[in-house]
């Protein structure tokens, strides 16, 4: 039985105790509540940004490259596929020339929504282009799946490809994406990079051949043998530079005209670069030009100063530099300082500082067989 008190509210009956127990009993289904609209909430969240990992295809360990003792160098083309969607394909016409124990780079990555999938599939091939020992080309073949309930594999792995004596191992990692929508970490938590000033870094690894090339510096009787040094320096490793007309040369930078002197970077400034990467990878070193003043002293291209040449590779914080020898001084810790270095601009031009001037690559030829 309930009465009506005062302002006509009910006044229910119990003692304080049974009431603050119903009050707390309440408050717990409130919370309960609240809760599972939370979990609820959370979980929508979570299906609309969908679970995402990013597989990345890191380098190629070249153990045999399936030619016989006697060629130093196989012709290797190959392809890489996840789920059998291509991610990295060098053709049988435009193998890479490659020798035992030498690292393709690869660093191809894609990321995959794995939110509605048990299973992805890597696959792919490796053959050598020159015939094998049978009449045919070595041509291996592999594939890995990753399972959900494996945890995709997550971390770093190797695929071995193999045929005869071809011997290649692939590198690949896995990692988990983090959804977009997740917690902020405040700056004061960790060192704070503003967005679009990140530092440009390829991961390409450092190369040095320095060991390989002998130094030619400057000579009183030949003041303005740079060029000449250069290819003295070439060919202390059994190698010289293809003729400035040649179809392989890459222009990466020229003046706009002879009477408006001023560098305009050129179309296939993108594959001058990617040219100095292949020689490195290879053990090539690659005699470059560049210009550092107005003028020139009557190069075929009417813009590059000197000529130098690159030895190396090496990476950090600041981006992917080229390393370079200069014959433009008598003294060899001058002339193959590691402070010698061509850095790649977001351009893909190529620019440095040796002793005051700042050098911008113009030219690049590659280096043949002597």
């Amino acid at each position: 039985m309930k009465t009506i008190g005062k302002k006509g509210r009910r006044k229910s009956k119990g003692s304080k105790k049974e009431i603050k127990a119903k009050g707390e009993k309440n408050i717990a289904k409130k919370r309960e509540i609240i809760k599972k609209r939370k979990n609820s909430a959370e979980k929508k969240r979570k299906n609309s940004v969908g679970e995402r990992i990013k597989i990345t295809l890191d380098k190629l360990y070249v153990a045999d490259n399936g030619d016989p003792s006697y060629e130093s160098k196989g012709e290797l083309y190959y392809s890489f596929n996840i789920d059998d969607k291509a991610l990295v394909t060098r053709k049988k016409d435009k193998p890479k020339k490659v020798k035992d124990k030498a690292t393709i780079r690869l660093n191809k990555s894609k990321e995959l929504d794995i939110g509605n999938k048990e299973a992805i599939e890597i696959s792919g091939y490796v053959g050598d282009a020159d015939n094998g020992f049978q009449g045919k080309d070595e041509y291996a073949t592999a594939s890995v799946t990753l399972e959900q309930s494996n945890n995709w594999n997550e971390g770093s792995n190797k695929l071995h490809l193999k045929d005869g004596k071809l011997d290649v191992i692939l590198y690949y990692t896995v990692a988990h994406i983090q959804p977009d929508t997740e917690e902020y970490i405040q700056p004061d938590t960790e060192e704070y990079i503003q967005p679009g000033t990140e530092p440009i870094t390829e991961g390409y690894e450092d190369i040095s051949l320095a060991h390989l090339v002998t130094f030619y510096g400057y000579k009183e009787s030949d003041k303005a043998g740079c060029y000449r040094r250069c290819q003295d320096m070439l060919a202390s490793c059994n190698y010289a530079s293809v003729a400035v007309t040649d179809a392989s040369v890459v222009q990466m930078a020229k003046y706009k005209s002879a009477e408006e002197q001023v560098l305009v970077i050129q179309n296939d400034v993108e594959k001058g670069v990617q040219v100095i990467h292949d020689h490195l990878e290879n053990e090539k070193p690659i005699m470059v030009g560049v210009d550092h003043s107005l003028g020139h002293p009557g190069n075929y291209d009417e813009t590059t100063d000197h000529w130098i040449v690159v030895v190396g590779r090496k990476t950090d914080s600041e981006g992917t530099h080229f390393l370079f020898f200069d014959p433009q001084t008598s003294h060899k810790s001058i002339g193959t300082s590691e402070d010698n270095k061509l850095t790649v601009q977001d351009d893909y031009s190529l620019k440095g500082t040796y002793r005051g001037k700042t050098y911008t690559v113009t030219m690049v030829r590659p280096s043949i067989d002597n």
